[in-house]
């Protein structure tokens, strides 16, 4: 598993996650442009990203996210609360795939859990992702104000574990 934060902060914020075949980012705050150039540090050509995994709406975590949809084709996975906070970077264009707060779904060769943060924002989530092949998970909570039960929970027995608060 290879694990990168593009950036944290207030200008932007994004990780790269890359799995044996499965290479996605959580969250894409920055521009198109900026995205690639970023990925492009890491020796990873944009085409080869397969998702964005959007955990809350804020522009700082979202900036991208239409542009890289419809420039690379890449799939958005986000709560339906926030599809809809998010509706003015949509044309109508993009894919877009679902998931809910607390429910495991899988990605290429991860496993993917959310769970619900406390933050300002329609319905936002932290996510641990799990290696099946080789047991390693990685959390990511961005925005955490406060660790909540399910947050503490979900992140107990990470091997990494990404913090942005």
């Amino acid at each position: 598993m290879r694990v990168a934060t593009l950036g944290s902060g207030s200008r932007g914020n994004s990780v790269f996650v890359e799995c044996g075949q499965t290479r996605f980012l959580v969250d894409a705050g920055f521009s198109g442009s900026e995205i690639a150039r970023r990925l492009e540090l890491l020796d990873v050509p944009p085409e080869s990203i397969q998702a964005i995994i959007v955990t809350h709406e804020h522009r700082d975590h979202t900036a991208g996210i239409g542009i890289a949809a419809r420039r690379w084709g890449w799939p958005l996975y986000l709560t339906p609360a926030t599809e809809r906070a998010c509706a003015p970077l949509f044309r109508g264009s993009e894919t877009v795939r679902h998931y809910e707060g607390e429910v495991s779904f899988d990605l290429g060769d991860v496993r993917v859990h959310p769970s619900s943060t406390c933050h300002d924002a329609a319905d936002p989530v932290a996510l641990t992702i799990l290696d099946p092949e080789t047991g390693l998970k990685v959390g990511v909570a961005t925005d955490l104000g406060r660790a909540t039960t399910p947050v503490r929970n979900a992140l107990a027995g990470c091997h990494f574990v990404i913090l942005e608060s």
